[in-house]
């Protein structure tokens, strides 16, 4: 049996949370390379969103968890707040959820999920950038499982001057 863990991300993580948002921004830009064009000379994607994110949890406006299995790092989950979500009528948004490669497809992200909906109840929204297919499986199928309905919209966005759509899921756990 796995010993999958949450734990709030702190200050002394930061530099961990960094490396780890880098990779989770390198899989998101082989299916949506305009998001992420390029790397700064230090090797990373984004930098300053790492001091956002950290601005916005000083703020008590996100919750940063990261995901351990076997005391191991599995990943992390960022959920915003109310008012500080994508749908008014929503308590929290999953704003950001990354699992290490060699840890998915193993039902992890499916635990920390549940794990999170049990501290965290209430109506929940999250994007999809639609050309990333694994995870709008991988929701659709969690969302299902927790045997509620779900609220399914298409957008389109624009960054870097792509035009995009994005899914935009909404539930009750």
């Amino acid at each position: 049996m796995k010993n999958i863990k949450l734990k709030i991300i702190t200050e002394d993580d930061k530099e961990l949370f960094r490396n780890l948002f880098n990779l989770y921004q390198h899989d998101l830009s082989i299916m949506a390379d305009f998001l992420f064009p390029r790397v700064d000379t230090k090797g990373f994607y984004d930098y300053e969103t790492v001091d956002e994110f950290y601005r916005f949890k000083d703020q008590e406006k996100l919750l940063m968890y990261l995901m351990t299995v076997d005391d191991n790092i599995a990943g992390f989950c960022l959920l915003t707040k109310a008012p500080y979500v994508l749908k008014a009528d929503c308590d929290y948004c999953i704003n950001e959820f990354f699992i290490i490669g060699s840890y998915r497809k193993k039902g992890i992200a499916s635990d920390v999920c549940q794990m999170l909906f049990e501290q965290h109840s209430g109506r929940y929204s999250l994007e999809v950038i639609d050309a990333n297919v694994r995870a709008k499986s991988f929701w659709q199928k969690l969302i299902a499982e927790v045997g509620t309905e779900v609220v399914i919209e298409e957008t389109t966005a624009h960054e870097n001057g792509q035009e995009f759509k994005k899914i935009l899921m909404q539930f009750s756990v």
